[in-house]
């Protein structure tokens, strides 16, 4: 027997009651998070509707994920929390029931607001609702054991990954435009349950509590800031709090879609959280409290030494250890402390106690989200000048390479293979006896891959038969007479092939240095006409561009005429337009799609472009060039013919006739 009550039905009630409270902060926690791509308007290729998204930042979404929800916490536990039952004299199970009603409210603003500024009201509600039951359930729990060795203190915490493991799998099918909003519609019927279950429990101590319970008047929390007594119990109780959010945890959890990019790794860090937690219950059997308090401790810091010290070195390495510091995390650190805390308070100091301890839970959790937010921003803006080789989502938003790998289908194709020797000059000798069809794709496909950086090397006329090839196979449905008009002319193709240095990140300055010796030095001049660049590189990823934005910085020293990054995830397609036109800029470094977007919207303007750079050497980890990807191949295509830069290839601005080439082409 667990239970300190004979009602054995009604502590089982109330053990679900307590359970559903925790639940709804777990779900809290990551639900907003694991929807985020597609809660944000990320594209402005077409106008997506209030209902869809939230015009809103990566940055500022953040906020309102961690800092926002944390603040809310913090008020719930500091200040509703302890007035409800010391100063009102609420029970636990009512104030719990109660907390319900900030979270319907939140919930229900979230789901329906087409508005981003009140997601942050949101999400504030949503932390008080949270930081209300917090510090009641450990409290209750506490009331309910029998015995000092009882597991039922680990129900908080078990509850809070429980909900936090069932909201990131259903977000896995809602992540979608719209269908987003139904996270926080599910959380809102949860709380309207938690609420409508409020009548059962009367706000007042009743029959139904022990004569010691409930009734035994509360200090105050100054007063127990005061008791000598208490001190060493009450920095504990700080102590353990505090670690437990400055071990990071929160941030994976509220961010980790935005951390990973992947949905598959965040929901298996959930499961490996979920089942350690409850594996918690099999270690107590072998290990005191405070021994397994203090290896949860040393695995995670360990994990996160090794963790700092391999995210350059070893990927392998890196990915294991995420999952044994999550592993260590759950052990322990995740719900001991909750435990503990029930245990430290006396009679008269358990609601201010639980409210200090909890309170300082809050703040850490505030401090280290809004840390991570602010780490983010700047890396926004600084970004570029580090090298760490971490990915900081400067995946391209429209999913150009997002999620892809070489359509070996497609790179293997007789067809392809043909136009890729057609532009080397080579000849294609069939071998009747080649290997099983599938080897021969793979063999094709590293073929495909390492011989197209070699093009760049070729004459003009191999390149033109090379562009007009790769063309034809992304407008293959075309009639002939539409494909030639679109066939990029070869008076367009500046050939580079005497060139003789590699091609690539540390040449590309010298490079266009030499070879476009009038176009870099009007690179130090500013254009008349902001948002005009002179020289457009189109790269594969946005990680790639990223590099390139940092070697060109030497043919632009020039604060005052910045590099215009046309890329990235966390710059917002808004954000773009908004700097293109407010700042004067010679380069632009570009996706496909985000400078056809650019163009198309006319925030890009082509009237003083003289060169376009395509970074067709560069092959990224898994051997893709510019050209093996399918869709980045058309967004590329589609992006060269569009009307004003095919005007300018062939020299017919406005159609006006052949005045001469405007801006040319080249294959780096």
């Amino acid at each position: 027997m667990i239970f300190s009550s004979n009602n054995r039905s009604r502590d089982i009630r109330t053990l679900g009651f307590l359970s559903l409270a925790c639940f709804l902060y777990g779900w809290s926690v990551s639900s907003i998070g694991s929807v985020q791509n597609a809660a944000i308007c990320q594209t402005g290729d077409v106008t997506r509707n209030r209902l869809e998204c939230l015009n809103i930042s990566d940055t500022s979404y953040s906020f309102a994920v961690g800092p926002f929800f944390a603040a809310g916490g913090l008020v719930g536990s500091l200040v509703i929390s302890p007035y409800l039952g010391n100063r009102v004299g609420w029970t636990n199970l009512s104030r719990v029931a109660f907390s319900g009603f900030f979270s319907l409210v939140g919930q229900v603003i979230i789901a329906i607001t087409p508005f981003a500024s009140l997601l942050f009201v949101g999400r504030l509600l949503s932390g008080i609702s949270a930081g209300v039951a917090i510090v009641a359930v450990p409290i209750e729990l506490e009331r309910m054991k029998d015995s000092e060795d009882s597991y039922l203190g680990l129900l908080t915490q078990i509850s809070i990954v429980t909900g936090l493991t069932v909201s990131q799998a259903l977000s896995l099918a809602l992540a979608k435009p719209t269908y987003w909003r139904l996270m926080p519609m599910i959380a809102g019927l949860i709380s309207g349950i938690q609420l409508l279950l409020h009548r059962r429990y009367s706000p007042l101590p009743t029959e139904d509590y022990e004569e010691n319970d409930e009734v035994v008047p509360q200090l105050s929390m100054l007063d127990v800031l005061k008791d000598r007594e208490m001190r060493p119990k009450l920095i504990k109780a700080v102590i353990l709090l505090a670690s437990q959010q400055f071990a990071a945890i929160n941030i994976i959890l509220f961010y980790s879609k935005m951390i990973f990019n992947s949905d598959l790794i965040s929901m298996l860090i959930t499961l490996v959280n979920f089942f350690m937690t409850f594996l918690t219950l099999l270690i107590l059997n072998l290990l005191s409290k405070r021994s397994l308090f203090n290896v949860s401790y040393f695995g995670a810091i360990v994990s996160l030494g090794i963790l700092s010290l391999s995210l350059e070195r070893n990927y392998m390495v890196t990915s294991i250890v995420i999952y044994v510091y999550i592993a260590s995390y759950s052990i322990g650190l995740g719900p001991l402390p909750f435990d503990i805390l029930g245990q430290l308070s006396t009679e008269e100091t358990k609601n201010s106690l639980s409210s200090i301890g909890l309170s300082v839970n809050w703040i850490t959790n505030m401090i280290m989200s809004a840390g991570f937010s602010i780490l983010q921003l700047l890396l926004m803006s600084y970004g570029d000048d580090l090298n760490d080789g971490l990915d900081y989502n400067f995946d391209n938003i429209e999913s150009e390479n997002e999620g892809s790998f070489v359509d070996e289908e497609f790179a293997a194709g007789d067809d392809n293979e043909e136009s890729l020797q057609l532009a080397t000059g080579q000849k294609r000798v069939r071998d009747d006896a080649e290997q099983p069809q599938q080897k021969k794709k793979t063999k094709k496909t590293k073929h495909w891959s390492s011989q197209v950086p070699q093009v760049a090397k070729s004459a003009q006329s191999s390149q033109y038969d090379f562009l007009k090839d790769q063309l034809k196979s992304v407008y293959g449905k075309l009639s002939d007479i539409e494909i030639e008009e679109r066939i990029i002319p070869e008076t367009a193709i500046d050939a580079t092939h005497e060139y003789s240095l590699p091609r690539n990140k540390d040449t590309i300055t010298d490079f266009i240095s030499t070879q476009f010796s009038n176009l870099k030095d009007s690179l130090s001049k500013p254009n008349k006409q902001k948002g005009s660049p002179r020289l457009l590189v189109i790269c594969s990823s946005a990680i790639r561009c990223a590099d390139v934005v940092r070697s060109l910085k030497q043919l632009n020293p020039s604060k005052d005429i910045p590099i215009a990054k046309l890329f990235a995830k966390h710059i917002k397609l808004h954000e773009q337009k908004d700097f293109l036109q407010s700042n004067q800029t010679v380069i632009a470094v570009a996706t496909p799609n985000r400078a056809k977007s650019l163009i198309e919207d006319g925030t890009l303007n082509t009237k003083y472009l003289s060169l376009i750079l395509l970074d067709s050497s560069y092959t990224d980890d898994k051997q893709r060039t510019l050209f093996d990807v399918p869709e980045t191949k058309t967004q590329l295509f589609d992006l060269l013919n569009l009307k004003s830069i095919y005007e300018r290839f062939k020299g017919e601005i406005g159609g006006q006739g052949d005045k001469g080439r405007k801006t040319a082409l080249c294959l780096f």
